[in-house]
């Protein structure tokens, strides 16, 4: 008689599944909706397995976001490093702001998991004692500084400009998911910047 031998998942594997997971149930039921039972199940794990991961909630809620970070950063990086050195050298153009724009609000439209989370966890975490509260606020306050450095060779008034360019782009990503993304969300942003994105240099 053969003994078999159990397979021991790749613990790195087994890490980005469970991130994943988060992310979906989080979209679905909110931070404070969901259980590490709930999770665990989903996951086809113990509650003492996942935990062994994540030692809480908290900490899977700050891995997922520090997941979803690190995905914007390569997503954007080639973008970004061109904008610098166009900036840096006084060769910006306006419509290479545009291209950057979309690409972020383009990146937020492939993924149907991350849309949901995100705009559920933005909304949850004005609420100050919220574990994602500090996060959102350096994350908003890091995007609309962004906006405003790539915006001010060709514009009067670079930082209100940002904030409405920033506020823009969650206030459209919550229409889009709430009517099952059957609005043509990426025309209407395109429409707003056409509208917005004026080069007012003399």
């Amino acid at each position: 008689m053969t003994r078999q031998t159990r397979t021991r998942e790749d613990p790195v594997v087994r890490r980005a599944q469970i991130l994943d997971e988060t992310l979906r149930i989080i979209g679905e039921l909110g931070f404070h909706g969901f259980t590490v039972k709930q999770l665990s199940a989903r996951c086809g794990m113990s509650n003492a397995g996942l935990l062994h991961y994540f030692a809480s909630k908290d900490a899977l809620l700050a891995a997922v976001l520090e997941e979803i970070e690190a995905r914007q950063i390569r997503a954007l990086s080639p973008l970004l490093q061109t904008m610098e050195v166009a900036i840096g050298r006084g060769t910006s153009a306006l419509c290479d702001v545009r291209v950057f724009l979309r690409a972020i609000l383009e990146q937020s439209a492939r993924d149907t998991a991350l849309g949901p989370f995100l705009f559920v966890i933005q909304a949850e975490s004005i609420d100050r004692n919220h574990a994602a509260h500090a996060y959102f606020q350096r994350a908003e306050a890091g995007a609309i500084a962004l906006y405003e450095r790539v915006l001010e060779p060709h514009v009067a008034h670079p930082g209100p400009l940002a904030r409405t360019i920033h506020g823009l782009m969650i206030g459209l990503g919550q229409q889009w998911f709430r009517t099952d993304c059957q609005i043509d969300v990426l025309a209407i942003w395109d429409a707003a910047m056409d509208l917005l994105l004026i080069d007012e240099r003399p």
